[in-house]
């Protein structure tokens, strides 16, 4: 008699003792739509998530993926608005990345000015070939065109045979 009341204790315990957040479920739900491309289910599924975070990880977790779905289906201004959320909560080379992500965005939606606001005077960049290819795109937008040729001329100078190709393509 002790075996069967046993198991059904220990399954009983197995399933409770490490009990998933309302946040975990909806989060690994949006990452799972997101995996297979799902992108408008993934942002159902990370919304519900939002409305559950309550750490600075879950919100940092949660708005990082509502700004990379909304992105991947176009919709910019719900990518920017979350890439703002992002802004509140880094700081220093963390807060640098996500200025770079929006000045992806801030060019797709014709916001150059913000671009050079942004970038022009940003030091030490994460990713300063990102940094410099979107800070010239703005400025060639502008009509700045000799800053811009400037800019993507130090990019050229670099190692990185990758961002060479960008930065002449760009210049062509």
């Amino acid at each position: 008699m002790k075996w069967p009341f046993l198991s059904v204790l220990l399954v009983f315990w197995g399933q409770s003792a490490f009990p998933q957040s309302d946040f975990t479920k909806f989060y690994n739900a949006g990452q799972t739509a997101e995996s297979k491309g799902q992108y408008q289910k993934a942002i159902i599924q990370y919304c519900k998530a939002e409305k559950k975070a309550v750490k600075a990880f879950e919100k940092n977790r949660v708005y990082q993926a509502l700004a990379n779905n909304y992105k991947a289906i176009s919709d910019y201004n719900h990518a920017i608005s979350y890439y703002n959320k992002l802004l509140s909560i880094h700081k220093g080379a963390n807060q640098q990345r996500v200025l770079l992500n929006l000045s992806d965005l801030w060019l797709l939606t014709g916001q150059y000015r913000k671009v050079v606001d942004n970038l022009k005077d940003m030091q030490q960049s994460p990713d300063e070939s990102v940094r410099l290819t979107n800070l010239s795109a703005a400025y060639l937008r502008l009509g700045r065109q000799t800053e811009a040729l400037s800019l993507l001329n130090q990019v050229l100078a670099s190692a990185d045979t990758t961002k060479q190709r960008i930065a002449l393509q760009n210049k062509g």
